[in-house]
């Protein structure tokens, strides 16, 4: 059970790598059950050869895309305390 778990979350975080990663995540889905310690040492290896090329469209993440399913509005904004710490008065 635990191997089919980790195999999950590698393929989740294969999924969601940039598209700079393409044929690497297709080698290592192709592999099977690869360990995350593969996967992230291959990845990182990938990075500092694309790096090097010039090949990156950022300067470092590898996986960078947000979930397509994520439709969650993002936090509002936080407020500064007014000044003296305490609630404002409306008078």
């Amino acid at each position: 059970m635990r191997s089919d778990l980790e195999f999950q979350r590698v393929h989740k975080f294969l999924s969601r790598l940039r598209s700079e990663f393409e044929p690497r995540r297709a080698h290592l889905l192709a592999r099977g059950r690869v360990p995350i310690s593969e996967v992230l040492a291959e990845l990182r290896a990938e990075e500092t050869r694309l790096r090097s090329a010039g090949l990156l469209a950022v300067p470092s993440v590898l996986a960078a895309r947000a979930p397509v399913s994520s439709a969650r509005p993002p936090a509002p904004p936080l407020l500064p305390t007014p000044p003296g710490g305490g609630s404002p008065s409306l008078c």
